[in-house]
């Protein structure tokens, strides 16, 4: 009854005993939206007894169903504007029973995944095609980014979906795959924090809580929380209670206790 994505908020507000209004951004891999589709990327203007949804990361159709958690190259496929792109880095065979999917509308949904895009971001760097175990993209990529020394900055990239495009095209052009990894982390730390800015210029909010399975990703959250933090915003963050799924049910519990 307490939909997923304001359960990793909760847990949060629960763990710093907040009660307050926030900018609530939940990032993870799969969690099923209010309007039925996949959430993963999500800003929310809540507190401990409602929420709202006001912005989210690009949406982008997810096909395969479950396989597409597992089979990195799926997501990174149905990320691609330009599908022909996609033969320059997977097999012709993965690329057509791709393109099948996504084209008959076979076992397709929209989704706002972040887990999904880091798997895409993996998957076209050629550091995780699959994930044999829960994570394996995002941790592998994050691992590549940190053997990355030199300080990365990514101006002009308003979107998600810009985002991977630059990528996508850097990888094309034969860029350090380490490099990438460390962009692709800069960039979306850029996108979140930009898109909080907006929020909270908007409707006069200057705390944030920051939840989810990719907030586990210290190197993300790190970058982030120096550009809020320079900002003067308050930042709750998971530290005893875990900001993936294993925090869930603390937030459904502190929601009934309201």
């Amino acid at each position: 009854k307490i939909q997923h994505h304001y359960a990793h908020i909760l847990s949060n507000l629960a763990e710093n005993n907040f009660f307050g209004e926030v900018i609530g951004v939940a990032m993870d891999g799969t969690g099923f939206g209010d309007d039925d589709t996949i959430w993963g990327g999500e800003f929310f203007i809540c507190d401990a007894k409602n929420y709202r949804r006001v912005d989210s990361i690009s949406k982008f159709i997810q096909a395969g169903g479950d396989k597409s958690s597992v089979e990195c190259w799926r997501s990174a496929i149905s990320m691609m504007k330009n599908k022909n792109f996609a033969e320059k880095i997977f097999s012709a065979e993965k690329v057509k029973a791709q393109k099948f999917l996504l084209e008959k509308n076979i076992n397709c949904v929209e989704s706002t995944s972040c887990g999904r895009l880091f798997d895409a971001v993996a998957a076209i760097l050629k550091i995780c095609e699959k994930n044999s175990y829960e994570g394996e993209a995002a941790m592998k990529l994050q691992s590549f980014a940190e053997n990355f020394c030199g300080k990365v900055e990514v101006k002009n990239i308003f979107s998600t979906q810009e985002l991977f495009e630059k990528i996508l095209e850097k990888v094309l052009e034969g860029e350090n795959r380490n490099f990438l990894a460390k962009y692709f982390h800069a960039g979306l730390a850029e996108i979140i924090f930009e898109k909080i800015l907006e929020i909270s210029e908007r409707e006069k909010i200057f705390t944030v809580a920051l939840s989810g399975g990719v907030f586990q990703n210290i190197l993300l959250t790190e970058i982030l929380l120096e550009k809020l933090l320079k900002k003067n915003f308050k930042v709750l963050l998971n530290k005893m209670i875990p900001a993936n799924d294993g925090g869930i049910c603390v937030g459904q519990a502190f929601y009934a206790l309201q």
